[in-house]
């Protein structure tokens, strides 16, 4: 079964990982979601900030993103409690 959770992206950290005000679980959700999560976008890779194209990656997140109401498929979680995450196609 697939958990879903949806919400306002309120900042972003580094171009895959970001910050959640959580306002909708999935009715049938296995896992339990707080208010606020940290999310991790499964499948990406992406520069340190140190590293040459670091930067350009927070930059991209943020326009796609952040300050908008975003819907996520969760994948799981990560050994930091971050939730793991596919942003649904129906957020675009």
């Amino acid at each position: 079964m697939t958990d879903y959770i949806g919400g306002k992206v309120t900042k972003v950290i580094d171009g895959i990982t970001f910050e959640m005000a959580v306002d909708f679980r999935g009715d049938q959700n296995q896992d339990v979601f707080l208010d606020k999560e940290m999310v991790r976008l499964a499948s990406f890779k992406q520069s340190g900030l140190g590293k040459s194209g670091g930067r350009s990656s927070i930059t991209e997140l943020r326009k796609k993103i952040w300050n908008r109401h975003i819907t996520l498929i969760v994948v799981g979680r990560d050994d930091d409690d971050r939730v793991i995450a596919y942003i649904s196609p129906a957020s675009a």
